[in-house]
């Protein structure tokens, strides 16, 4: 490498390093949601989890009726392209899922008929197949489970039952100290759980707003800042250490489109983009910085039929300026060259997209693919 050339970076990447330092706010100026290919199989109540970056959706229902799903399919987002894979031995809605090791493990949920189950099936999309697991300690549906270092946290009530897939044993962890509630999506972060809305308090059910972390290396909960809207039935992803909560259903009932993003690291929540429909139970993965929303219905409109659609936001930046295949000093000169510009072409931060003006921010979300690019990162866009 031209020595002139490698000091200029170093110099960049040291100022910008600054930047990073300096700055913290996030802003979603210009981050839409699309479609992309219906999922073959409309329905709610489903449970989707990500292995080597393909999406599988699993279980569920056709809406408000007692039929339940065995199905399973496969969406690939680099082909966009859905494949139908071996059934779910138990036809099965309100189930959760979380993968260990490359295997996709389903807990409890309903059958077409009776209270929760216990029921616990693991798949390997590797063969494509299914096997029966150790029962759950107590039945549930409604419910959530994370993966965390090889364990996987199931969460329902006011209940955590801890399962190791290298024992097929089940353990019991700490109680949830506040009103036990259902329909209260998980994300982990740092290592920890967050449980965020939800319902709960019968006999008088309501949904709520509540946050709280539950910290395995601990077994401890802790209670964080309310989410601004209160809601259930609502869809989670984690991107870049901040979980993005998805549509659902609120105190009235009412199904709505609104998306709020919490910062663990900062204990504070923005407003992201919305989606185009309003949904309530569906689910949502996080591939590569790309969130994928799915399935769900809109009680208010129509309980019999649910959605297949598959809407799209993209939280990555395309910084790669010259599309030469490398993020490096050239895109840095393209970025300062429309310095205090509305260029979109360059303008990039806060993430995702830019915020009307090339500046500061801008460099910040160019320092960080350019180390990425430098450390040998082939994916960058």
């Amino acid at each position: 490498m031209n020595t002139k050339y490698a000091k200029i970076q170093i110099l960049s990447l040291t100022v910008l390093t600054v930047i990073l330092c300096a700055l913290s706010s996030m802003s979603f100026a210009g981050a839409e949601w699309t479609q992309t290919a219906d999922m073959p199989t409309a329905r709610v109540a489903f449970s989707c989890s990500v292995v080597d970056g393909k999406i599988y959706a699993i279980g569920g229902k056709p809406g408000f009726t007692a039929k339940r799903f065995s199905i399973v399919e496969q969406y690939d987002p680099m082909t966009n392209e859905w494949t139908t894979k071996a059934n779910m031995p138990t036809a099965r809605a309100s189930l959760s899922t979380s993968v260990v090791d490359g295997k996709i493990y389903a807990f409890g949920g309903y059958t077409d008929g009776g209270p929760p189950k216990r029921i616990v099936e693991a798949y390997d999309p590797a063969t494509d197949t299914w096997t029966r697991k150790t029962d759950m300690l107590i039945a549930e549906a409604d419910h959530s489970s994370a993966a965390v270092d090889g364990k996987i946290y199931v969460i329902g009530g006011d209940t955590v039952q801890i399962y190791d897939p290298l024992t097929n044993t089940w353990t019991k962890g700490a109680d949830r100290p506040s009103t036990p509630r259902w329909w209260a999506p998980v994300g982990v972060v740092g290592g920890k759980i967050y449980s965020i809305g939800g319902a709960g308090g019968a006999p008088t059910w309501r949904v709520v707003s509540t946050v709280e972390t539950y910290d395995p290396a601990t077994d401890t909960w802790t209670a964080k800042i309310d989410m601004p809207t209160a809601r259930a039935s609502h869809a989670v992803a984690v991107v870049d250490g901040s979980i993005y909560v998805i549509n659902g259903n609120g105190v009235t009932g009412t199904v709505f489109s609104v998306v709020e993003v919490y910062d663990p690291a900062t204990d504070t929540w923005i407003e992201g983009p919305q989606p185009a429909i309003a949904r309530m139970l569906s689910a949502a993965s996080a591939v590569d910085g790309t969130i994928y929303l799915m399935g769900g219905f809109n009680q208010n409109v129509d309980t019999t039929f649910p959605f297949n659609t598959v809407e799209v936001l993209d939280l990555n930046p395309a910084v790669d300026f010259n599309v030469d295949g490398a993020v490096d000093i050239d895109d840095l000169l393209i970025l300062i060259e429309s310095w205090d510009l509305d260029d979109p072409l360059v303008d990039i931060g806060p993430m995702p997209w830019g915020d009307g003006i090339v500046d500061a921010r801008d460099l910040l979300v160019l320092a960080e693919y350019m180390v990425e690019y430098a450390n040998g990162v082939d994916d960058i866009q």
